[in-house]
């Protein structure tokens, strides 16, 4: 997979654990795109890449793509949560980390399983 940043392309192998997409129209027409991807890269680490596009008052649309590494699901997490002024890339940034949410368990903040396992209250056949 390559993610696009302003540094130029990273690639990596990867699985997209969520995406978002948010819009935002004045007067009808459409005036500023963000779509987010929540990556975890094959060497552990996490990306959260974002694509922006923005219609100039010229008609012209303002490509941007960034892309940040985080060492942990914790870090990717709260930078998903971070609010930066720009509501339509904090929506967009919500529900990627929401989609993710729901497919990884890291994102849930739950606690890692104690030694020895579980005990299931039931008998499995």
């Amino acid at each position: 997979m390559a993610l696009l940043r302003q540094e130029g392309v990273l690639r990596v192998m990867g699985w997209t654990l969520g995406r978002g997409r948010a819009e935002c129209r004045e007067a009808g027409q459409l005036a500023h795109i963000v779509g987010i991807d929540l990556v975890l890269m094959g060497d552990g680490r996490y990306a959260v890449c974002e694509r922006t596009a923005t219609d100039g008052e010229d008609g012209l649309s303002r490509l941007d793509a960034r892309c940040a590494v985080f060492d942990t699901a914790a870090a990717a997490h709260d930078y998903c949560q971070e609010q930066d002024g720009d509501a339509t890339r904090e929506a967009a940034r919500f529900a990627a980390l929401d989609h993710a949410t729901r497919r990884w368990p890291p994102f849930r903040g739950s606690k890692p399983r104690p030694p020895g396992g579980i005990s299931i209250p039931f008998a499995l056949d």
